[in-house]
């Protein structure tokens, strides 16, 4: 039936039918039981006590997860496991030195799965209550040909290691031979990670930040004709990682904008097909159930403290709520107002991010990331022993028995935790009390009442035609319910029919 067509085409075709049929069910809300939630994990815990900058409580109400990225924070209901707080993940360093073997088959997975228990122990502490675990591992892509600009180096180190041990080899069967063996020992890194955390966190659910990702950044390029559809060949990609989707719990796509896309269509196409992609993955790769998807975006656009226009909201939260997601988070780090946007342990801006996964020449980093990797080894030694030295010093001038030294140190790096300045402060208050909040109350109450009022309270409401243009999820201007005829239902494990009013207990888990 759909012969010919390009796997993008079918996407929509696929969504659409999709929407205007039962769709598998999905896992029910794990925090608030509402259908949809709009999580808030930006590192605002410090602006009240710090710079005085009011965040009421009653304003943080609008959203139904509170967390923070920066380290320290434990038993969070969104817990973001970085690239140096998750076992012994092999990548380059922003010196391009390696770090645990540098390429994953390289690493070692037997000493990487032996760190594990006790780093998740250490941000999860219990097994209750539920939650959402993400694993942001951003150095490699497991598909091989996704290794383009400054990933490229996964790909040169891969080829060098096959050509140190079979001198004899023609380039072709050497490029062959790496390929195969960095996309199998990536993705064993993958899955046993997964594995592992799944039966030691078991309430959690888990998946990897920025998987499935759509590519669409060629408005770059192609700002005239940009559709914002996701490429083909892209979307051909992400079924190769059916492995991947298989034993995920979760997805977690990301919509991050950029200014350029401010108050768009094409920041609005931007968006949806991101989330529609993510849509697919999750309910074309399981059998018998659809995974549950929260998309990550800023309550800013990139590398600025202008907070998203009220159509961008509606373009984010409000598109992702009616394609069907089960949640937004909205992530932020304490570099708001900096070029770089240094985050904790190197990581990168969401800015960055988005650029470095443009596969169509969009900018990519030209500086180094901040941290303490900047210092070589040796000097790391020199400032530790010099403090050290200089404490014994103090403790035995004057004193007729020398004191007692006890040094404090990190478990991290010291970059692994940011404070928000006070102007980001009072941008972020001014924006959530006079725009954000109120959106976000809006579309949490108007999804709680279409579920109520059309899926028994069973299910989230999901538009009919996910190429719907002005039916949102949205309350009336005095508060009362919209118009729901262009939604159906989203059924939970444990319910089925059109309104989700058939019990399905064999279902439920």
């Amino acid at each position: 039936m759909w012969a010919g067509l390009g796997p993008a085409v079918t996407l929509a075709l696929l969504l659409a039918v999709a929407w205007a049929t039962e769709l598998k069910p999905t896992a029910p809300p794990i925090f608030t039981g509402r259908p949809f939630v709009v999580a808030w994990d930006v590192p605002t815990q410090d602006c009240g006590p710090r710079h005085k900058v009011p965040l009421d409580p009653k304003d943080m109400k609008a959203f139904d997860v509170q967390a923070s990225p920066n380290e320290g924070f434990v038993n969070q209901n969104i817990t973001i496991f970085y690239r140096d707080r998750l076992g012994m993940y092999p990548h380059f360093d922003s010196v391009a030195r390696s770090v645990h073997g540098g390429v994953p088959q390289n690493g070692s997975l037997w000493v990487h799965l032996e760190m594990l228990k006790g780093h998740v122990e250490r941000y999860i502490r219990t097994q209750e209550p539920a939650g959402l675990a993400v694993i942001d591992w951003e150095d490699w892509r497991p598909v091989w040909v996704r290794n383009w600009q400054d990933k490229d180096v996964y790909r040169r180190l891969s080829r060098q290691l096959v050509a140190s041990r079979h001198p004899d080899w023609p380039p072709d069967r050497i490029v062959k031979q790496a390929q195969y063996e960095f996309e199998f020992a990536a993705r064993q890194f993958m899955l046993e990670t997964l594995r592992f955390v799944k039966a030691f966190r078991p309430r959690h659910l888990w998946g990897f930040y920025l998987f499935p990702d759509c590519y669409n950044h060629d408005y770059v390029q192609n700002w005239e004709t940009y559709t914002g559809r996701c490429p083909d060949v892209e979307v051909s990609r992400n079924d190769q990682l059916a492995w991947l989707w298989a034993e995920s719990t979760a997805l977690f796509p990301s919509v991050y904008l950029e200014e350029t896309l401010a108050s768009s269509t094409h920041g609005r196409n931007f968006v949806s097909f991101r989330v529609q992609e993510a849509l697919r993955v999750a309910h074309t790769h399981h059998a018998n159930h659809a995974l549950p998807v929260y998309v990550f975006t800023r309550p800013t656009y990139s590398r600025g403290l202008t907070g998203l226009s009220e159509m961008d909201l509606i373009s984010t939260i409000g598109e992702s709520a009616a394609l069907g997601a089960a949640g937004v988070i909205l992530w932020g780090d304490a570099g708001y107002t900096t070029s770089m946007g240094a985050s904790a342990g190197g990581r990168r801006s969401p800015s960055q991010r988005q650029r470095d996964t443009d596969p169509c020449g969009a900018r990519t980093r030209s500086v180094p990331e901040p941290g303490v990797s900047m210092l070589p080894p040796a000097h790391h030694h020199a400032f530790v022993r010099y403090r050290l030295e200089e404490a014994f010093r103090v403790a035995l001038a004057g004193h007729p028995h020398p004191l007692p030294v006890l040094a404090y140190a990190r478990l991290t790096h010291r970059s692994s935790g940011r404070f928000l300045s006070q102007e980001e402060c009072w941008h972020l208050h001014d924006y959530l009390v006079s725009t954000l909040g109120p959106y976000v109350i809006n579309v949490t109450r108007a999804a709680m009442a279409c579920s109520h009022q059309r899926c028994h309270g069973h299910g989230r409401c999901a538009w009919q035609d996910p190429g719907q243009l002005e039916v949102f999820l949205h309350l009336e201007p005095d508060g009362s319910p919209g118009d729901w005829e262009s939604f159906s239902c989203r059924c939970y494990w444990g319910w089925a029919g059109p309104t989700c009013q058939e019990p399905r207990p064999e279902e439920a888990t």
